[in-house]
């Protein structure tokens, strides 16, 4: 598998997840749901991690010439 396949594949999730954490975020705000807003912020932190595992794919492909 070429990097650059593999970096397009390890970031395709990331806007996916991120806006259905801002959605969440919104409906929890909006109807003053603690539970949503904190499901929001959960998956707000998986967007983060989706987003480093993306990241460090990139450089890592990129370091080691694949």
């Amino acid at each position: 598998m070429s990097s650059e396949r593999t970096m397009a594949t390890a970031a395709a999730p990331v806007p996916q997840i991120q806006s259905v954490a801002y959605f969440v975020l919104a409906i929890g705000a909006f109807t003053s749901q603690a539970g949503l807003t904190m499901l929001g912020g959960y998956l707000g932190l998986l967007t983060a991690v989706a987003a480093w595992y993306a990241s460090a794919t990139t450089v890592i492909a990129s370091t080691r010439k694949r």
